[in-house]
């Protein structure tokens, strides 16, 4: 069965100290049970258990670490970005510059990054006109840091268009400056349209973060 984590952002010297230090508290923990069943007769034919035991470790090491954040800060060399980020999108459409309410959802764990873009207008009232809200979803991406200590989020992303097909569906590649300053923390950068309409077949994010829970729409 394929492992349902990898260790493509962890800082490779804890990795490997990680990886040294559960390996041999596997070890003990694997003697130690054989021990206690040969107290009672029972026979146990090694396979590999304390393999088996340092993947399982791993896997909910992968979906959990985000929950103890200085942990986290210790083991892997990018920031947690996870959680959910509103604010706007802007762009030029028949020679008018125009914007959206625009929520990004980052799904994040130790081996990869997915995220949900949702953006809307809304009418005088402040409520969704439903028939322009649209959804995209995250195809490739990567957290890449900068020479200067700062981090980009680049993905690759399909959008789904509109309830009733006013807005195509449409694929492109954003381009997100991660910046934190104090308890802020924001998303902001360039998006790219294939086939799009807008002029220059784009526009700008801003986003700032919101909860650290996955608000999907």
């Amino acid at each position: 069965m394929k492992p349902d984590f990898n260790f493509k952002y962890y800082d490779e010297s804890k990795l490997i100290l990680l990886i040294i230090l559960l390996y041999i508290g596997s070890e003990a923990l694997v003697n130690f049970i054989i021990d206690r069943l040969e107290n009672y007769d029972i026979q146990y034919y090694r396979f590999y258990p304390a393999a088996i035991l340092l993947a399982l470790i791993f896997s909910l090491i992968n979906s959990n670490l985000h929950k103890i954040s200085f942990l986290w800060k210790f083991l892997v060399k990018v920031p947690l970005i996870r959680g959910t980020y509103k604010g706007q999108v802007n762009y030029t459409f028949e020679e008018e510059e125009r914007s959206k309410n625009c929520k990004l959802v980052v799904y994040q764990t130790t081996s990869d990054i997915k995220i949900d873009c949702y953006f809307w207008d809304e009418d005088e009232k402040g409520d969704k006109i439903l028939n322009t809200q649209t959804r995209s979803e995250s195809i490739v991406e990567d957290l890449v840091p900068e020479k200067n200590g700062l981090f980009k989020l680049l993905f690759y992303y399909q959008q789904k268009g509109s309830s009733d097909s006013s807005i195509p569906m449409r694929e492109g590649f954003n381009v997100l400056n991660f910046i934190k300053t104090g308890n802020l923390k924001r998303l902001e950068g360039r998006y790219f349209v294939k086939n799009g309409l807008s002029k220059g077949n784009g526009g700008t994010i801003s986003v700032d973060f919101e909860t650290k829970k996955l608000n999907h729409i």
